[in-house]
Order: C-alpha cells, then structure tokens, then sequence
C-alpha cells in the first residue's frame, strides 16, 4: 500500500478528497500511457514508421518529465491539462499517421472522454471535447475530399466520430448528474453546519443563563458552606459551558483543541482555594467531542477535590492524557496528603464514577500513597 502511495502520489492529498483520487488516477494515466508508447515506439521503428516513432517517443518523454516534476514542481492542475493535451493530440494523430499499432485509437477512443470530464469538470470538458470533435470532423472531410492522404476510409472516420460523440454525451450526462448530486450534498452539509452551530449558541446562552441565576443564589447566601457548594455546582455548569462555547467559536465542524479546554477548566476552578498549586499539562491525545464533555466534567470534579483536600498550603497537580494500542488514558495526579474514605464516597467521586463507567463505558482506579492518583481508562470511539 506504501508503495502503492509513493508511486501513484496520491499521499500529497487529504485522505478522501476529490484531489487526491485525481492525483492518484493521473499518475496511473501517465504510467499507462507511458508504457503504452514506448511499446509502440518499439513495434513503429522496426516496421519503418519513423514519423510516428518520434511523435510517441516525443508524447513518451513528455510524460515521464510530467510524473517526475508532478506536486513538487508542478501543480496537479497543470498535470492534468498536459496530460489530457497529449492524449487528445496522439488520438488525433493516431487517425492521420501510420503506425504500428493504428487501431490504438480506438483505446483512446473509449477512455478520453471519461478522462476529460472527470478530471476538467462539466464546463471546461465540454469545451475540450467540442476542440477534439471538430478535429475529428475534419479529419473525416480530409477523408472525403483529400488534401492530405487518409489513413482511413470515409465510413470508418465517421464511425469514429459518431462513437465519440456518443461516449462524450453518455459520460457528460453522467457528470453532471455526480456534479449535481455533489452540489447538492455541499449545500445541506452547509445548512447543517449553520444549524450545529446555532444549536450549539443556544445551548451555550441558555447555560450562561443557569448559571447568572447559580452567580446571584451565591452573592445571596449567607452560609459559606452553601455558597461553597453553589460555587461547585456553578463551575460543574461551567465545564460544559466552556465546550459549547468553543464549538460556538468553529467556523466548521469542529475540533476543540483538548489542552485548551481542559486548561480552561482548571483555571475556573482556581478561585476555590488560596493555595499555591502547580498545574502541570501533559496532553498527548485529542479527545473528540462525543468524549470530552464528560472528560471536562470529570476532570472539574477531580480537580476540585484535589484543590479542597489534597493540599495544606502548596502542591502539584498533574494531568495526563494519552493514547497506548485502541485505548485512551488520563491520569490525574497530585502530591498531597491522600483522600480518606469520606472523599472517596462524596458526590463528586460519585458523579466521575457514573461518568466514566456509565458515558464512556471505563474503568477507574485509584491509588493513595504519598498523594493521589486517579486514572482512567476507556475505548477509543
């Protein structure tokens, strides 16, 4: 498959982009046509068709020089248009030149009209096939009433045309129905994406919205342990706010960067405590976004209670987050004085617990020993 990509060069494009299937289709054109030739070339030196034999020989070395400059020296669009050139000149010329092979027409016959259309488009394969039927039809009059000796008969010319015409409209038609379907496909991809996103803005005005209501409940409490428990409750709300908001921020469909809303989090949390905490980040694997609101809300959570109990007045906290075989881990780790059996049974333990087993369908362990470490486990989507 490797080599497959390194000789067909499709590898320079996206995985399943348009460009890069007509990167890799092209460069088999050339190869063919390429092998094609020299094959020729071969056959029409012996037999004495030199002129034929520099033509191929010429279209040969033209290719060869196209394959190796393609993508690194010349673009793909430039590729195309020199290759479909030769091509439709040699079927042109392959109609009026002698050679070895002069049925080879009819090769080109049958595949130059797909080559066009689906490589130039609807538009600018209509005019490139009406250029190679007039030089057809006047090969065909040559034919009929000599000004240079024909190669073929009148009948045979006319078959020839007629055939192309027919293969050019049949592939036309059927081009324009994939382009059309394509456009279409285009604009409700679009319509959704206008919808994800005003989805996702409501979504995010209705939980800043709980969470004035959350800010006000607290400036009106008089007991600190209720506002405590609000300010908790508030940044649990804010964690999923956070991501909606970044998904609100994506022009497209989007990929929220990992690091960034996790970050985010942790600083919200911050305000909990006065201690002086080091927050150390190692975030080797993106989330994507089905998984990381409950990442978020777990992280918040263990954080939380990291900020609360794990500290007198300094610490660390690290956060991992990786990748190992079909499996994502995340570790949260700090160097504290350990949890006791009335942090392992609280609500927030009880909430990462529901979340990892029941959302994202992992395992949780955690170790005591000089501080705490929490890690997670579960299976990639």
């Amino acid at each position: 498959m490797q080599l497959q990509e390194q000789v067909l060069k499709g590898y320079h494009y996206p995985v399943r982009s348009r460009d890069r299937l007509k990167a890799t289709l092209i460069n088999l054109v050339l190869l063919l046509a390429i092998l094609i030739m020299i094959i020729d070339v071969y056959g029409s030196l012996i037999h004495g068709y030199y002129i034929m034999s520099l033509i191929e020989g010429s279209s040969a070395l033209i290719f060869i020089i196209t394959y190796a400059l393609f993508y690194r020296f010349i673009s793909l669009k430039t590729t195309i248009n020199i290759t479909l050139f030769i091509l439709s000149f040699l079927f042109i010329i392959s109609l009026t030149v002698p050679g070895e092979n002069p049925k080879l027409a009819l090769f080109w016959l049958a595949t130059l009209p797909i080559y066009i259309f689906f490589f130039l488009g609807i538009k600018l394969g209509f005019t490139w096939t009406v250029v190679i039927l007039l030089s057809l039809i006047l090969t065909t009059y040559n034919a009929a009433y000599p000004y240079l000796e024909p190669l073929y008969s009148v009948d045979f010319l006319a078959q020839i045309t007629v055939g192309y015409s027919a293969i050019s409209y049949l592939v036309y038609k059927l081009e324009k129905e994939r382009s059309g379907f394509e456009n279409r496909l285009i604009t409700s991809i679009k319509e959704k994406e206008i919808l994800y996103q005003e989805l996702n803005h409501r979504v995010k005005n209705n939980l800043q919205m709980i969470l004035s209501l959350v800010k006000l409940q607290i400036s009106r409490s008089h007991s600190e342990q209720t506002k405590e428990e609000l300010l908790i409750t508030k940044n649990r709300i804010d964690s999923i706010a956070s991501l909606y908001e970044s998904l609100h921020l994506e022009e497209q469909l989007p990929q929220v960067n990992t690091y960034e809303y996790l970050s985010n989090i942790i600083e919200k949390i911050k305000p909990l405590t006065s201690k002086d905490i080091e927050i150390i980040f190692n975030i080797q694997y993106h989330v994507n976004q089905d998984q990381l609101l409950y990442v978020g809300l777990i992280l918040n959570e263990l954080a939380t209670n990291a900020f609360k109990y794990a500290f007198k007045d300094k610490g660390k906290l690290t956060i991992s987050l990786y990748k190992e075989d079909q499996s994502i881990y995340m570790i949260v780790e700090d160097n504290g004085i350990g949890f006791e059996n009335k942090i392992v049974d609280s609500l927030g333990i009880t909430i990462v617990k529901t979340l990892v087993e029941k959302q994202l369908f992992g395992t949780l362990n955690a170790i005591s020993n000089g501080g705490t470490k929490i890690t997670l486990c579960w299976k990639e989507k």
